[in-house]
């Protein structure tokens, strides 16, 4: 089969052996696969996310950077031979969920971060059947693909505690920051103000539901949301930007006994004065964990039009534009989520 494979820091596409489904797997044809801001962290900056990996004592994101990779996790596909005991999907069905894989020995992995288990930019992925939900009736594999970081929203908002009628401030509207938002409108939030430098990311926060989406530089967001939100309102505060120093400006912008959700994905150490949460009595919440059912709520909201997942995608490309979508997503004013559909892909060699 034809795959998008990463190696020596390339792109390159290539002939690669099939995979095979085991017991309690299926072998999935992919319609649609989404890059993933992992995906960048992961080819760019390969040192420092296989160590963070390593010190998180994680078994889901490891492989040999000086071997064939290939990446993608965000995937939606049609169901062509299922294992042994498999009993939830069937062949022809159109699935999507998370890109779980267990080694023969049992380990669990993540599809795309394994030399063993190509990810979705591929023709085919083998996933756990377990980990595998049927694609509502009348969703394209191409929306399916954005309930995997939406669900990463949902997952923070329930964790939160939130107070709907208090609202929130939300910093980053990249696919996770849109997941958070997307989530908060589902729960009728008020008074959500968020924060993104991109006004193509402004404008989708407030098609989502954002009361107001500001450029960094145009005010204080605590204060706005203030204004907005009452005196005695709670404030919940999500960090989705992944950039260092950003937990510590929040804990010096937020008022007393605010939470934090830390959903942004920063790799670097980095630097906070605890006093100050001390004496404002700061919770901060890194906001992944057990929560109820988290990517088929998101899966149903596609469904049934309450998130229009379509229109965060910005462009669809074959195996051979993905070393070119890498690049379009360094400049966040122009993408959000790029889409890698293998039957779009040229013949190799070919101009």
């Amino acid at each position: 089969m034809l795959a998008a494979v990463y190696r020596s820091g390339a792109f390159v596409v290539d002939e690669i052996p099939d995979p095979q489904p085991r017991d309690g797997q299926v072998l999935v044809e992919i319609e649609a696969t989404g890059i993933c801001g992992s995906d960048l962290s992961a080819a760019r900056h390969t040192d420092l996310f296989l160590q963070s990996a390593r010190d998180s004592g994680t078994s889901l994101y490891s492989f040999d950077p000086k071997k064939d990779l290939v990446f993608g996790h965000e995937y939606a596909g049609r169901v062509i031979r299922t294992g042994a005991g498999v009993e939830n999907v069937s062949v022809g069905d159109l699935v999507a969920g998370y890109a779980l894989v267990d080694d023969a020995d049992g380990v669990a992995r993540l599809c795309g971060y394994s030399n063993e288990h190509t990810g979705g930019f591929a023709q085919r992925m083998v996933v756990q059947a377990a980990a595998v939900h049927r694609v509502p009736a009348g969703v394209s594999a191409a929306a399916a693909t954005l309930a995997e970081p939406l669900s990463v929203g949902e997952t923070s908002v329930q964790r939160s505690q939130l107070n709907p009628e208090h609202g929130a401030v939300v910093m980053g509207a990249g696919s996770i920051g849109l997941g958070v938002i997307a989530a908060l409108s589902a729960r009728a939030a008020q008074h959500v103000i968020v924060v993104e430098p991109s006004a193509r990311r402004r404008e989708m926060a407030v098609q989502l539901g954002a009361a107001l989406a500001l450029h960094p530089d145009q005010a204080n967001p605590v204060e706005v949301w203030r204004e907005q939100a009452g005196a005695q309102a709670s404030l919940v505060v999500w960090e989705c930007t992944g950039k260092a120093g950003m937990i510590n400006k929040i804990m010096h912008l937020a008022p007393p006994q605010t939470r934090i959700m830390i959903d942004g994905s920063c790799m670097v150490d980095d630097t906070v004065r605890p006093i100050v949460g001390t004496y404002k009595g700061l919770l901060l919440d890194f906001g992944y964990g057990p929560v109820t059912d988290a990517y088929m709520i998101s899966l149903q909201r596609i469904g049934t039009g309450a998130v229009d997942a379509l229109s965060l995608i910005t462009a669809e490309v074959g195996l051979d534009g993905v070393g070119t979508a890498f690049d379009w997503l360094s400049d966040p004013n122009e993408h959000v989520k790029i889409i890698v559909r293998p039957e779009l892909t040229r013949t190799p060699g070919t101009p």
